[in-house]
């Protein structure tokens, strides 16, 4: 199941093989997918489903949360086009210094959230929402 990122070279395509495929073809497998980026195998066919939830349909989740903040930087007053290109380069900066650590997300937003600060009072609201339970409810398909 690659991503929308594979267009650019920048995807990251969930793997499953059962165990009678060998190692051969999944090398082959391997090495077609990771011409558009990232290859993860997962243990189990069903785990296919999670990686289409993640993966699959994580860029749109992203881009959604982009373009809301692009429009409400745009409604405290920012030129919609300085909101987007800020919004963008947020995104992609963010998505860099992900890969780039040692992958731990918690502390990379706490290392970005001041205690009392306008990053910490934005959580709050989100926590205040229920972030978490929807993306947790987004993800499922039951």
């Amino acid at each position: 199941m690659p991503n929308r990122p594979a267009l650019v070279g920048a995807g990251v395509t969930g793997l499953y093989a059962p165990a009678h495929v060998g190692a051969t073809h999944r090398a082959a497998a391997e090495r077609v997918m990771s011409s558009v980026g990232e290859v993860v195998w997962v243990p189990t066919e069903d785990a296919i489903d999670v990686v289409t939830a993640l993966s699959g349909s994580g860029p749109a989740y992203f881009f959604l949360v982009a373009e809301l903040m692009a429009e409400a930087a745009s409604e405290l007053g920012l030129e919609p086009q300085a909101a987007r290109r800020l919004a963008i380069a947020t995104l992609h900066g963010a998505g860099l210094l992900a890969n780039s650590s040692d992958g731990d997300l918690a502390r990379l937003r706490a290392e970005v959230t001041s205690k009392g600060g306008t990053t910490e009072a934005a959580v709050r609201t989100m926590d205040a929402a229920d972030l978490r339970g929807i993306i947790s409810r987004a993800g499922r398909r039951d």
